[in-house]
């Protein structure tokens, strides 16, 4: 409870300390189209809403050379999952937020949006708790709470008007269920299994795409469960049924053919590179638990029977867990498109498999020192760690410790003061003009 409870302020502290950025602004504007006209559509205020651009020209529009290709030819969006905008749209449906007004203050008009994230975020640690005890007992269960209440990173998801808590969220709810099938196999897991699938579909669908084969690869685990074809055929139906009318009505098909792939961009590759060689501690950490595990397994009769017990006995568990980053990875690598080529999208998409793995390397290494008192070594290892690789949250720098909204409120209150005509048009530079279109509710 103090972990979770730590978590949680860190979150609500991180969400009102600085004003939307582009990416938030466009969220929120999206959720305010869906208050307006029921679903995530591509024009507000009048005007089309732009933040992907340059890609897709637009010769039947008399004024605009590009069109965004966030938006589908039918009207709406495509290039990010609705339920997050619905989570958002609802918070500020139930906290009294209008669209297109200024009767709320600029910090209201910050939080309102971000408090599904922080939700998602309190839940979505209370899940690593399970799954990390799931797959490598107590001590691996607080680690990996102790990665996903404090570590910078997870923090930044947590507190962001945006799809990244969500999808961590059920990212790892679906690693449980696929767990589950693999072991248990019972309906409500399959059931389960398939729900969390069909809402990360919708969501993030790149990330749903690599859980889709995780559990693909892991079919012959569960090959000799009672009534295993049905309960694959009610999976795969009900992903089906969740998805297909959705990728039709919204036209999803035929437009993404025309979005570039990241990795035909020049320098991609070593980009990647470059991510994966910018963590030494982790990759010594994961190369050690996988060597200590072949070892384990091909010579464990000569090997000390303390390193027996700490890494034999969750073979599968390594297997499985190594097997769930490498497909996120290769996934991230083949289908993300360039306009989302960042790191922390590769991060957002790994971060679970790959913190529920350190966790159980880390349970091991603590169990080969104290088995009784591994519960309580294996969170101060991960709390040392994040300490050691400058990933836990520090003090501001005194220079940002300014009013973080002045920006939006010196426009406002110029705006407000102005004599300008009615006929005046308010230009930004992109994407900033997002974060001015929120914040003055006017067209910009």
């Amino acid at each position: 409870l103090l972990l979770l409870a730590a978590g949680g302020v860190l979150r609500v502290s991180h969400a009102g300390s600085s004003a939307l950025w582009e990416d938030e602004a466009e969220s929120s504007i999206n959720a305010q189209t869906i208050l307006t006209h029921g679903v995530p559509i591509d024009h507000f205020l009048g005007q089309p809403i732009y933040e992907n651009v340059l890609v897709k020209p637009w010769p039947e529009h008399e004024e605009y050379e590009f069109k965004d290709i966030s938006y589908s030819s039918r009207g709406v969006a495509v290039y990010h999952g609705w339920l997050p905008l619905y989570s958002i749209a609802g918070s500020m449906a139930l906290l009294g937020q209008a669209p297109d007004t200024l009767t709320d203050s600029v910090v209201r008009r910050t939080v309102v949006p971000r408090v599904p994230a922080v939700v998602f975020s309190v839940a979505f640690m209370v899940l690593m708790f399970v799954l990390g005890r799931a797959l490598g007992g107590p001590a691996a269960g607080w680690a990996a709470l102790v990665y996903a209440a404090i570590a910078k990173k997870n923090v930044y998801y947590g507190s962001q008007a945006r799809y990244y808590s969500l999808t961590l969220l059920l990212i790892v709810g679906c690693g449980w269920a696929l767990w589950l099938i693999a072991n248990r196999g019972r309906w409500r897991d399959y059931v389960i299994g398939a729900f969390g699938l069909v809402l990360l579909f919708h969501t993030h669908i790149t990330s749903c795409l690599g859980m889709c084969v995780v559990g693909a690869l892991t079919l012959p685990w569960h090959k000799t469960h009672e009534h295993v074809w049905r309960k694959r055929g009610t999976l795969f139906l009900i992903l089906m049924a969740g998805t297909l009318p959705w990728l039709w009505w919204t036209g999803f098909i035929g437009h993404t053919q025309g979005i570039p792939a990241a990795w035909r961009m020049d320098g991609f590759w070593d980009v990647v590179y470059r991510y994966l060689t910018q963590r030494p501690v982790e990759l010594s950490l994961f190369g050690f638990g996988v060597l200590a595990t072949v070892l384990v397994s091909l010579f464990g009769r000569r090997l000390p029977d303390r390193l027996v017990e700490a890494f034999g006995a969750r073979r599968h568990v390594y297997l499985y867990l190594t097997l769930w980053v490498g497909v996120m990875f290769v996934t991230f690598v083949g289908c993300i498109p360039a306009a989302s080529f960042f790191s922390t999208r590769l991060s957002l998409m790994i971060a679970v498999p790959c913190m529920l793995l350190a966790a159980v390397i880390v349970s091991s290494l603590c169990m080969l020192v104290s088995r009784r008192w591994s519960h309580v070594l294996a969170p101060l290892m991960v709390l040392g760690m994040l300490a050691f690789t400058g990933r836990l949250l520090t003090a501001p720098p005194p220079a940002s410790q300014a009013d973080p909204f002045e920006g939006p409120r010196t426009l406002i209150e110029y705006l407000e003061n102005a004599d300008l005509p009615a006929d005046t048009r308010l230009y930004g530079t992109p994407n900033s003009h997002l974060v001015k279109t929120y914040y003055t509710g006017l067209p910009i």
